[in-house]
This record gives structure tokens, sequence and C-alpha cells, in this order.
């Protein structure tokens, strides 16, 4: 009887073991996820999209991590200037589309690989935290530029970018305007979302085991990575912008963080857009909706 009870024993703190070793190992790879993300190199410059007169920008953060992009003169006689932000697993190309939109309206625009991503330096990606110092690194050189007005440069971001885009604006009030396509209203809230479809499980206290993991691995904290508990903070106008139909980032982020946002604001949800396609998907309604924005909150 004993020897059974052993045995019994032996089988239970084994099951047990391998159970922990397996969850933890499941959650170490979500972590990994965020922080560790396979690059997308490309060699194309402005000229590829028939933009001429542009110049590469190589500039270092704060934190001693060096970015690079490109910087497009604005030709327009008010200096207004867009920065781009691209999404998590993207790069600078990744933006292009609405870069030469608006520099064909005469806006200059400045277009950047976040660290990890493309030509800038290899560093763990922190989901909008660290990527704020880059952001302001950017910032910093377009202020340096004779030809931009300092009172009209712009955030436009796209998923990870839009979300980075409201902690930085929420911080540094010289930016003029926001526009946010797909932002997430925190990590934790999109992993209580995201758990089930990535595991199989429930969220229970997975999301927090995760962004410990992803705290450990990049040496930031990713619960600061909330643009909702920034957004009191805000006091710029805002588009949001969100499809439908967006499988990584449900649409009723943006929604949240509209009913929450005290500065000017305007949700565009587009039917049947997916994940920063929204462009792409609706460009005619885009313009009716953006230019006016623009009109009003920006060149005005």
């Amino acid at each position: 009887m004993k020897r059974v009870v052993r045995l019994f024993a032996f089988f239970v703190v084994t099951m047990t073991l391998g159970v922990s070793g397996a969850f933890a190992y499941l959650c170490w790879l979500q972590a990994s996820s965020f922080v560790n993300v396979p690059d997308r190199p490309h060699q194309m410059t402005p000229s590829d999209f028939g933009i001429e007169t542009y110049q590469d920008v190589v500039v270092t953060t704060e934190d001693d991590v060096t970015i690079r992009g490109w910087y497009i003169p604005p030709t327009r006689d008010d200096g207004a200037t867009f920065i781009f932000l691209h999404g998590h697993g993207g790069n600078i190309l990744d933006l292009m589309p609405e870069a030469q939109l608006y520099v064909e309206m005469g806006y200059g625009a400045i277009l950047f690989d976040f660290r990890g991503r493309g030509l800038s330096d290899d560093a763990p990606v922190t989901m909008g935290i660290n990527e704020v110092q880059d952001t302001v690194a950017i910032l910093d050189f377009l202020l340096a530029q004779a030809e931009v007005n300092p009172e009209r440069i712009a955030l436009y971001g796209n998923s990870m970018g839009a979300s980075t885009a409201i902690l930085v604006a929420s911080e540094y009030p010289q930016i003029r305007l926001v526009i946010a396509d797909a932002p997430y209203t925190s990590i934790r809230d999109l992993l209580v979302e995201q758990i089930p479809a990535r595991t199989g499980l429930p969220p229970l206290f997975l999301p927090d085991v995760i962004l410990a993991m992803s705290n450990f691995q990049s040496g930031a904290n990713y619960y600061a990575s909330s643009p909702i508990d920034a957004i009191p903070n805000l006091t710029q106008p805002i588009l949001y912008i969100h499809g439908t139909v967006d499988g990584l980032i449900p649409f009723h982020h943006s929604e949240r963080l509209h009913e929450a946002t005290n500065s000017p604001s305007t949700l565009y949800i587009v039917e049947g857009g997916g994940h920063t396609n929204n462009y792409e998907i609706d460009g005619d309604m885009y313009q009716q909706v953006v230019f006016p924005f623009l009109e009003q909150y920006f060149t005005n």
C-alpha cells in the first residue's frame, strides 16, 4: 500500500512540475513575441516612391540607441510636418502610403525605424515605452529644422505607433495634433483579450505572468504601456481611426480612448477595415474625415 501511495505521489509531483514547466514556457514564448520581433530589413528609399527631395536622418536617444529614418521637408508656407510612427512588427515602410499622400499636399514628413526594427539599432521592442524616447529624439531633430514650423508638428501612428503617439503627446505639449490608427488602451487590456485566442486558456493571472516575463526580457515596465492612463494628460486634438474587423486590436479600444479623451476628439470607424489598412480600404471616406480634421485643428 505504501508503495502505491509513493508512486501516486511521485506521479502527482511529476505531473505538477510538467504542467508548471509547460505553463512557464508558454508564458515565456508569449513574452518573447512582444520583446523579440523578427526583423524586416529593407533597402528601399523615398526615391522608390517617387520622392526625390529627402535626407537620411540619424539621431541618438537619451538611452544611447541610434535611430535612423528619412526626412522630407515641407513645401507648404506654414511648415506643417508629420512624424510617422509604425507598429510593433513593422518598419519605416509601413506608413509610406499615408506619407506620400501628405507629402503631395506639401506637408513635411519624417519616417523612421523604431529601435529593434529596420536600420535602427538592435534593442528590445517595448510596446511604446522606450519607443517614446525614439520619437522624442526625432522630434528634437525636427525642431532644429528651419523650414519646420515648431507649432505645427503632428504625430501619425499605427497600432503600437498610435499608442506611442498618445504617450508622447501626453508629455510633450509642443505636439499640435495626433492621428491614432488602431491604438490599444493598454498592453494588459490587450493580453486579457488575446490570451484565449493565443493559448486556448482563460486569462486568469496569465496577463500578469506574461507582463512580468516581458519586463524581465526587455528591462522595461510593460505596465507603463497604457495610453488609457495617459489620456487625461492629453491636451491636443486627436483623431482615432479603427477598422471594424481588426483582428489584432478590436475597435472598442479606440472607442474607450475616445470616450476618455477630454481634448477635441474624433472617432472614425471604418466598416470592413482590418488592422491599420484603413486608408487603403476606404480612401475616399478617409479624406472626407481626415482632411477637415486637419484643416480645423492643424492648419488654421
